[in-house]
């Protein structure tokens, strides 16, 4: 429906200001239920990562622990199934949305709840090979962020120095690119029509969230966080480096 749009930010702004509310009661279940729904539409999928990525930011772990191992089976199920470039950008900045605010360790025991080293065979596999289609300062900023937190923050990564170094690669081309990745279609494969229900005016949409706002510049955090990696680990990291 053309109107899951202006549903979608209305659901994002009422999380926003309730989410207590939301972690007590029954309203979580029936808001991942609506994640659900949309995340398995081509059409929508992006809109169903917008709920999912405001309930990660916004609610305890806790509060999601026992639902995280159901939600990630629905999302590599639909990656391995039709994982647009549309789809895997979208899942890339969740995964970075959840690794900024619940930390590595918490990512890997969540994502690793499908089976052992899923996150490892995601990086690989995924992440390494779609990080240029993340575009737009936020979610840039955001997947920076986060492959910076997994270089200097996860020893699994730094024992495969091969892959460790194609994710530094990775953050460093990002970097260097600016704001830019490449071009998907936010509406992937939805029919073509005009209903009126739901009309975005270019000049009246809201500005864009930031779940990193307090991170100004993600060059000076990945130069910070591999300088103290560097102090770590003596001799190290710049042979890995070259």
């Amino acid at each position: 429906p053309s109107n899951i749009p202006g549903l979608v930010r209305l659901l994002q702004a009422y999380l926003t200001k309730a989410a207590a509310e939301v972690a007590q009661g029954e309203q979580l279940e029936r808001l991942l239920g609506v994640f659900r729904k949309l995340v398995s539409s081509r059409a929508h999928d992006h809109h169903g990562f917008m709920v999912l990525n405001v309930l990660v930011e916004g609610l305890p772990l806790q509060n999601l622990a026992q639902y995280m191992p159901t939600v990630w089976q629905l999302l590599f199920t639909r990656l391995q199934q039709s994982g647009t470039a549309k789809y895997r950008r979208s899942l890339l900045v969740f995964i970075s949305v959840f690794a900024c605010k619940h930390g590595v360790a918490q990512l890997e025991q969540s994502v690793n709840t499908v089976q052992p080293g899923m996150l490892m065979m995601l990086i690989t596999q995924v992440w390494l090979a779609s990080a240029s289609l993340v575009a737009g300062p936020v979610d840039r900023k955001a997947q920076n962020v986060a492959l910076t937190k997994l270089l200097t923050e996860w020893p699994v990564l730094w024992a495969d120095r091969a892959t460790w170094g194609k994710a530094l690669t990775a953050v460093a081309t990002l970097l260097a690119a600016g704001d830019d990745g490449e071009e998907v279609d936010e509406e992937g494969d939805a029919p073509v029509e005009y209903t009126g229900t739901y009309v975005r005016l270019a000049n009246a949409s809201t500005a864009e969230h930031d779940p990193l706002a307090e991170v100004k510049d993600a060059g000076a955090v990945l130069a910070a966080k591999l300088g103290e990696f560097s102090a770590s680990q003596p001799g190290q990291v710049a042979p890995a480096i070259q």
